[in-house]
């Protein structure tokens, strides 16, 4: 980053913007056989069908406090068309449903639900939000060996200075098959969004969703953890 005059300036101010504007383009796409859903923030989008009927799907959710998706499609004539929605890599146990029917998925595909769909048709999904416990990759900087995130389905976590004077100190996360067991509390900073208990080999520790993290008070936040042991 880079200060002009009383101005931060970092790579995140000024790409962030590009990013959420470009959402929009990408959040559910049109393909020659139907939408395609990539993205499950809560929306109403405006679709149109293989034959030219204007209709829409409405998300409601709030993904990705939890894995929990509905999707109501609403047409004016029943029609055949495909569906498509993306399943997350990280999410390796997923449910999907079509009004209560369940359907197979693979993770890291998009899920292909063709059927003829009629005004009111519910899609349920319900995403692996489990946290996961990532080694960092041994690259060519040895410092970086013996470290690890955490990383709650899609949401990056980090510790903050702001809350946790010891954000950088070595420690061991307990974890079970790759999965770490958090405990959600309520955030201690006015605009923060997520916090959670997260189990060590010496106790508890406290860590916030990376959007969260506030260092522009002279303040650090970590993200790729040191391990008291290799």
């Amino acid at each position: 980053g880079y200060k002009f005059d009383n101005l931060f300036v970092t790579c995140c101010s000024l790409n962030g913007p590009m990013g959420l504007a470009y959402l929009p383009y990408v959040a559910v796409m049109s393909s020659k056989t139907g939408p395609v859903i990539n993205l499950y923030n809560a929306a109403t989008i405006a679709v149109t069908t293989p034959l030219d009927q204007t209709g829409s799907l409405v998300i409601k959710t709030d993904y990705p406090l939890t894995g929990v998706i509905l999707v109501t499609v609403s047409l004016e004539k029943a029609e055949r068309f495909d569906i498509r929605l993306r399943i997350p890599a990280w999410s390796t146990v997923t449910r999907l449903a079509v009004n209560g029917k369940p359907v197979s998925v693979v993770p890291g595909t998009y899920a292909v639900i063709k059927r003829k769909w009629s005004n009111g048709d519910k899609i349920g999904l319900t995403l692996d939000m489990r946290c996961r416990l990532l080694d960092a990759p041994h690259g060519s900087d040895r410092l970086g060996d013996h470290h690890q995130a955490l990383v709650r389905g899609p949401i990056v976590l980090a510790r903050d200075e702001n809350i946790d004077a010891d954000y950088d100190k070595p420690i061991n996360i307990l974890s079970k098959d790759g999965y770490v067991d958090l405990s959600p509390v309520p955030p201690a900073l006015p605009n923060a969004w997520m916090q959670f208990r997260v189990p060590t080999s010496t106790g508890y520790i406290t860590m916030v969703d990376y959007a969260s993290v506030d260092n522009w008070n002279g303040k650090h936040i970590c993200t790729w953890l040191p391990c008291l042991t290799p």
